[in-house]
Formats: C-alpha cells, structure tokens, sequence
C-alpha cells in the first residue's frame, strides 16, 4: 500500500489553512455531500455507485471512486483522504485515484467508515459484532462502533468504544454507531438505535488524558420527560397451534391426507375431506380443548402486545427522538447538534411531520431548541463559527425541492443560505439568484387542475468549509426543467462565503494589531475605529481610539478585524485568538 504523508499537528489540533476567494462555478453530474474542513475537496455521492472527489485548488475534472459511497460524518480530511465503504459493506478509503481496502476488517461480515480527523490520523464507523447472538447483552448487539489510527496509510486495529447494556427503553440496544469525529480525534459523535429500531439518540464517546473512553447520552433528560411506566415488551409468541392430524392415528393421517390430495387432483371440485371424520370423538375433544387454550393464549398474547406499543407510543410522544444520521459535530467536538422528529394532527387522515433542531454544548451541557417555521430541516454541519448549515429535505407532500439554510449561533431560527450570503457575501447571493433560480410546480388547482408555480433559489445539500469561505451545493439539475441551461441530472455550484475582504490568511502581526490570547489584542501606536467582526458578519466588538492592550472579551477563535491605521488607510485583516 502506498505511503500517505499525514499533516503535521499543533498543540494536539489541526491546522486549517484558509481558503482563497473562488470563482463561482458549476460542477456537472456531482452531488456535493461533503466537504474538507479547509473547503479544497468537496465529495459527491447522487445515488450512483461511485464517489467522487474534486479538488478546488488541483481543479481537473473529479476523481471517480467505483463501487463506493463517503461515510455519513466528516468523511474527507485535508490531505484529501476520503473514507467510507462500497456496496458491499466493505470500508475503504480513497485517496489519489485508488480505492485501499484495510485488511483489518477482512474478519467482519459488514463494516464501514464514516468520520476521519482533519490530519487523517484516526478514523471512527462501525464493525459487525462477531459475538451476535450469544448470551450477554453486549453479545446481541448487531453493530459496534470503533475507532482506529492511521499511520502512513494503514488503518490499525480497530478499538471498539463502550456502549450502553440498556437503550432508553430498558432493553438491548439494535445497534450504536460512530459518525463524526473531532479534529483531535477524542470526541466521537454516534447514535444509539433501540432495540425496536424506532427510537435514536445521540452519544458523545470521549477519550481522557489517560486514553480512557467513556460515553454520555445528551437527549437522556429530553426522554419520557412525562414520567410514563415504559412499555414492558411481552416477548415473541411461541406457541405452537395444533394440528387435525396430531390426534389422528397414524392410519387415519394417512388416509385423511390422501382424501386432501384427491380434492386436489379434482381440480377443488370434489367435497374438502372433514378432518374430525378421520378422528375419534376423544381425539376431537382432545383437539377442540388445545385449541381453546392455545386462542386463550394468543389472547393473551395480542392485549399484551397492544398495551405495548400503547405505552410505547405514548413515551415517544413525550421523548426527543432525532433522525437517522440526522446530527453532526463542530470539528472541536463543543457543540451537536441534531434533528428531533415529531407529529402533530391534521385535518386529513395522516399526521403531519415536521423536525425541531437541538444544539448541545458538551462543554456545560446546557442545550436549546429550535422550532423553525421551515418545519423539514436537518442540522448537516457546523462549522468553526457555531453556525448551523441545515438542508430542507424535500416537503413531506414532495411539493418542495432539497433547499438549505443557515442558523447563525445567536439566532432563534434559519435564514435560507441565500438570504445569510446577502448579508455577508452579497456578489454570491447575486450569482445564486441569477444562476439557480427555478419556477417549480408546487400544487394543482383543485377545480381546473392547472399546476400552480412557485419560484426557488435551489441551493440544494449545501456544506461549507470550517470558517464558511467556501459554500458547495448539490442540486437536483432535473428539477430545474431547462435542459438549454443546465442538461444535468445533478450538479453543484461551488461559491465564497463569508466574505473576508481579501485578506488570504492569519498573521501572526496584521500591521498595527497584533492578536494574542483570550481575546486580547494588541495595538500598537494608535488606531481608529477599531471593530471587530466574526466570520457571520456580525460586529462583535468595537472601540474608537485604541493602544496597548484591548480586551475584546471574545473566545478565541477566528475573527475580520478593521481600522485605520495612522496614515488614515482603511485596513481588514483576519485574527485568530
């Protein structure tokens, strides 16, 4: 296997180096879903059997990976190294035009990788659990969640994380997975699915200073906050029912069986044989009186199981339960946060669904909750800002495409992506509109059945780079209906972000203010109209004359910070505490 040079690491943490200004462009037939933190290699998976990769800064056309499709987490690292598995449930990693098959997992049936850090040097997925079916609760578990290193390409063993004996439920968890991964890799995001397969949380895996992993579940408070006795599972029906022919003699079987296969060689049109003319009456008696007991049984067996899912739906409706690998990390393993589904009644006969996004801090375990007016939206990144990008899956009556918004970190609901990039990148918001928009069929009249239009910006799965400057969207083309504009099944457009005045990396001196710590700057001689932005655009911070030494009192972080220097020039320049 060829050897993978790694990238280097700083006190324990990826450097990302900052994107530069790009030219809005179009990929053909590529579905963006996901995306390097640094925003140079962007992924596509669109349903087809292959991946493929694209390098921004290399440009070219995208590298095509066979027979494979990128893990659900943060599933490219810098160096461009992809992971995942093929259709087979075989993991892999792509990178420079192969496809490595680690022989580590030769052994499991089914496997698979989805998260690997910034500098490629540990991967997290999932294992098949060779010990399925045994005695212990551990042992019925389908799936584990691992973690391996990866030194000059090799994937080593993989470490199975703990997991909980119990789901929510009290009983045996289906499976528990592992997602996304820090860029220090000793936070791990995963899911524990129940055993019924109808109930997800999140869990966060975290490694101590002395290697030691231990898990915490963050929805543990947001389950049967009502109190509810939980639902007792009756186990599976066991009962045999009887059978004419076990109180028959054998004779009697035998005959009664041939009289069945004279019926049918009649072609059905002779008299059904009557098994109790092949039986004694003590044999009928003794048959009539098992099957009182085995319908007294079954009985039984069915109120137990009705008050079951009576009970269980009834702690589900009082529990925070979120969508299948609908949850993500920040790269710094603070913040999740993820999609919780839940129904409310409607006029016609099936419920209506809609999404509530939580974001948790890991850091104090404090958590809010987001009930947006978009009602279908999926938390699918956050990046180094705290701002959530999320991707409207298409409307539940499929009147409304794949869109994607963002949710800023002080906000109490999404924008559309557009709206935001008006505010911090307006030439982008004006590409997007003038080259995405689409007029789309959203209903029919209900008298003339005349279809009814809307207009959309069809910014499609978005992800972004880890400080926003680099924005990559997949798009249904089809939808679009203008095979002259864009003869595409799919496409994505890949864009600037946050605007960054042109400033093109973090200097250790920006001129005249100079970054420290804690949010501290240093200015030396005399500045004016010093301010302070982060990477949404939001003025956080701002003072007229400024020297020495200025708290800001921001948390470090990366920053757009402007004055005036003393020749009276306007200067922009990025910081990072």
């Amino acid at each position: 296997m060829k050897k993978i040079l790694l990238l280097g690491i700083a006190c324990g943490l990826a450097t990302v180096a900052l994107a530069e200004n790009v030219a809005p462009m179009i990929l053909p037939e590529f579905y963006t879903m996901n995306i390097s933190p640094d925003g140079r290699w962007i992924g596509s998976n669109d349903g087809n059997e292959y991946t493929m990769i694209y390098d921004r800064v290399g440009g070219g056309e995208p590298v095509m990976y066979s027979e494979t499709m990128l893990g659900n987490g943060n599933a490219i690292a810098l160096n461009g190294m992809a992971v995942g598995a093929t259709f087979s449930d075989r993991p892999v990693l792509m990178y420079e035009e192969e496809v490595l098959f680690p022989a580590v997992f030769d052994n499991y049936s089914l496997a698979g990788l989805h998260g690997i850090t910034a500098d490629g040097k540990r991967v997290c997925g999932i294992v098949s659990n060779s010990k399925s079916g045994g005695s212990t609760d551990e042992d019925n578990q389908m799936y584990l969640p691992i973690y391996a290193e990866v030194v000059d390409g090799e994937v080593g063993e993989p470490v199975v994380l703990p997991t909980p004996e119990k789901d929510f439920f009290g009983t045996v968890p289906q499976y528990c997975s592992a997602v996304w991964i820090s860029n220090d890799g000793k936070t791990i995001l995963g899911q524990v699915v129940a055993n019924s397969g109808m109930f997800i949380a999140p869990i966060i895996y975290k490694q101590n200073e002395a290697g030691e992993w231990s898990y915490t579940l963050p929805t543990e408070s947001l389950f049967n906050t009502e109190n509810l006795p939980l639902p007792v599972y009756p186990g599976e029906f066991d009962l045999v029912p009887p059978e004419y022919v076990d109180y028959m003699t054998e004779e009697n079987a035998a005959a009664y069986q041939a009289a069945i296969d004279e019926f049918i060689a009649s072609g059905y049109t002779s008299p059904y044989p009557n098994a109790e003319d092949y039986m004694t009456q003590e044999a009928i008696e003794e048959y009539n009186k098992a099957t009182e007991v085995y319908n007294e049984a079954a009985m039984k067996y069915n109120e137990a199981l009705t008050k079951y899912f009576e009970d269980f739906y009834a702690v589900m409706d009082c529990s925070v339960n979120i969508v299948q690998n609908g949850q993500t990390m920040s790269s710094d393993g603070m913040t999740v946060a993820c999609a919780a589904e839940f129904t409310e009644e409607s006029e016609g006969f099936t419920p209506i669904k809609y999404y509530v996004t939580y974001i948790f801090n890991l850091e104090d375990g404090t958590y809010k909750e987001i009930k947006s007016d978009v009602k279908n939206i999926i938390p699918g990144q956050i990046c180094a800002n705290g701002i959530v990008i999320g991707n409207a899956v298409p409307s539940f009556d499929d009147t409304v495409p794949p869109l994607s918004y963002v949710l800023t970190a002080d906000a109490k609901d999404y924008v559309a992506l557009e709206e935001y990039l008006e505010g911090v990148n307006p030439e982008s918001a004006k590409w997007m509109k003038e080259n995405l928009n689409a007029e789309l069929v959203v209903a029919y009249d209900e008298e003339t059945f005349e279809p009814m239009y809307e207009d959309f910006i069809m910014t499609g799965h978005a992800m972004a780079s880890d400080d926003m400057t680099v924005i990559s969207g997949g798009v249904m083309a089809y939808l679009m209906e203008d095979e002259d504009r864009y003869p595409y099944s799919f496409m994505s457009y890949v864009i600037d972000g946050t605007n960054v005045t042109g400033v093109d990396g973090v200097a250790a001196d920006n001129g005249a203010v100079k970054a420290l710590r804690n949010g501290l700057l240093l200015v030396k001689g005399n500045v004016e109209s010093i301010k302070v932005y982060d990477l949404s655009g939001r003025q956080v911070f701002a003072a007229g004359n400024a020297s020495g030494i200025v708290d800001t009192k921001l948390g470090n972080g990366l920053y757009v910070v402007t004055y005036v220097d003393a020749e009276g020039q306007n200067v922009a320049s990025k910081v990072r505490f």
